[in-house]
């Protein structure tokens, strides 16, 4: 692949500056580290890690949002398509199953 062709990979931490490189450099280093680069670079994954956790954590929706969500999911099952797309597929569920409760035997 040519060096055009390669993706980058920028990774910041809050108290160091980003680094930026290569993909691949980034999965296997040609060099060895030594036991003081590895405690970084473990302490380095597991802020990141914290800090993915935080994020997934506070977006989360608001009451407003989930009530949004939920009557815009009601508005759909109330619909047309939606009614007709469940009497079309009756069929195919029942059989599914009468699948499932055969192979439990």
């Amino acid at each position: 692949m040519s060096e055009r062709g390669k993706k980058r990979v920028v990774v910041t931490d809050a108290g160091n500056a980003p680094w930026a490189g290569r993909e691949d450099e980034a999965r296997a280093p040609t060099r060895s580290l030594s036991p003081e680069q590895q405690l970084e670079l473990v302490d380095r994954v597991k802020g990141l890690e914290a800090q993915l956790a935080q994020v997934a954590a506070s977006r989360q929706l608001t009451p407003t949002e989930q009530l949004s969500a939920e009557q815009q999911l009601l508005e759909l099952r109330r619909s047309l398509p939606w009614r007709v797309g469940r009497v079309v597929t009756i069929p195919v569920r029942v059989l599914q199953r009468a699948g499932r409760r055969l192979r439990r035997r």
